[in-house]
């Protein structure tokens, strides 16, 4: 094997980063992870299926706690919603507020239409 002694090449490399010209470019990392003060650990970002919300028994502490959705994480009793709110998601991922917020249909334009076209 190694005859020499690698212990000097031995070095703690940064978890982020690039590497330019033989330095090493230690970078933050694009988005801090989520944490949740109130659930005191880290919750899981919110995923396709986080408009299912939880089961009413999955909160944290209790038997059928998995931990796979933020709706869990941050309930802490049989009581607390199921669903994330929509402006909470919008807040969690970084979106600006409202932005999933629907407009209210355009009901004039329909309903003239319609009466132009014989609708009952």
């Amino acid at each position: 094997m190694w005859d020499e002694d690698l212990s000097a090449c031995s070095l703690t490399l940064p978890k982020w980063g690039s590497m330019r010209d033989g330095v090493l470019l230690e970078q933050d990392t694009s988005a801090d992870g989520i944490f949740g003060s109130a659930a005191g650990s880290w919750l899981p970002t919110i995923g396709k299926n986080e408009f299912k919300g939880a089961g009413k028994n999955r909160f944290r502490g209790s038997e059928e706690y998995r931990g796979a959705k933020m709706s869990e994480g941050l309930r802490t009793c049989k009581e607390d919603p199921i669903y994330l709110t929509p402006s909470f998601g919008e807040y969690v991922m970084g979106w600006p507020l409202t932005w999933t917020e629907l407009a209210p249909l355009a009901m004039d334009k329909f309903l003239s239409w319609r009466q132009q076209h014989g609708g009952f």
